[in-house]
């Protein structure tokens, strides 16, 4: 395998990128698992002199171990999933050439067989009767419809699979969790175990708190989360918020009155309240309270 320290506008980092398609903090040595942007490709955000940055990671890993003579500005993933960043699996291409593959796709997907009259539902398969009794939602995440005989094949959201039923959006995992496991609590999430959003098997799901779910997100580089801690004067954790705009609810504050009380370091409502650190989201000894 090989590994080479990422450099960013001709600074060098504390990550460094694997062949295998992997990030790594060096500090902590864990994978950076990413997040999945609105246009399916997974990217990790990395901070450098104390900056946040948002790389995507197959242009990332393409730019440090794929050759690019022609000096082509698109990166393509040769088995067409693009969650497989291995370098191996990418290439530089034309523009012209990427939108070729591109429709190919969309007509594979339009011709795929999805009817089959011959399908027998067994114990794996719940009803969805709150929703509509023609539907079944199965334990590894597929949607049958019992009427048309057909698994609708549904689409993906920022990674997660969601099916349109009687013209209203579903999220495939909240599907299988509730039909087998019961309703989601208040201020908890269903969190996919091995961070694959299309991955809905129930073998994969797990319910966790809110907190926790940003707190994982935050350990895993992934972008779009600014958690807030509550500490005492010893700078213990008393509880953690999801975002800026969660902690201002529960001090019934404005946002930016938040925002200013955290710069200046003041006291306030009997706590200190600071920002979670992307790199080191709870120090040794801390505990992680539900909020």
């Amino acid at each position: 395998m090989q590994e080479q320290k990422i450099v960013i506008d001709g600074k060098e980092t504390n990550y460094i990128a694997r062949d295998d398609g992997t990030i790594w903090n060096c500090k902590t040595n864990r994978q950076l698992q990413g997040t999945l942007a609105r246009n399916e490709y997974l990217s990790v955000q990395l901070t450098v002199e104390g900056c946040r940055k948002t790389i995507m990671i197959h242009r990332l890993i393409a730019s440090i171990f794929c050759p690019n003579p022609n000096n082509y500005t698109i990166v393509h993933h040769k088995d067409g999933n693009r969650l497989n960043n291995c370098a191996d699996n990418l290439q530089w291409v034309t523009t012209q050439e990427n939108n070729q593959v591109e429709n190919r796709k969309k007509m594979e997907r339009i011709i795929s067989p999805l009817f089959n009259p011959d399908f027998q539902l067994d114990n794996n398969w719940k009803p969805l009767d709150d929703i509509d009794s023609n539907y079944y939602i199965c334990s590894d995440g597929r949607l049958w419809n019992n009427k048309t005989k057909k698994f609708p094949c549904g689409s993906l959201r920022n990674g997660y699979r969601r099916y349109n039923i009687n013209d209203k959006a579903y999220s495939a995992h909240i599907l299988v969790w509730e039909n087998f496991k019961g309703q989601i609590p208040k201020g908890y999430v269903i969190d996919h175990i091995d961070g694959v959003r299309d991955n809905n098997n129930l073998s994969n799901l797990r319910l966790i708190s809110q907190s926790e779910n940003m707190y994982n997100a935050m350990a895993n580089g992934h972008k779009g989360q600014r958690g807030v801690k509550q500490v005492d004067s010893n700078n213990n954790i008393i509880q953690i918020f999801i975002s800026i705009a969660e902690a201002a609810r529960y001090l019934q504050i404005p946002r930016d009155k938040l925002v200013s009380i955290i710069k200046q370091k003041k006291e306030y409502n009997n706590s200190f309240w600071q920002y979670v650190d992307s790199e080191h989201p709870l120090t040794a000894g801390n505990s992680l309270q539900p909020y």
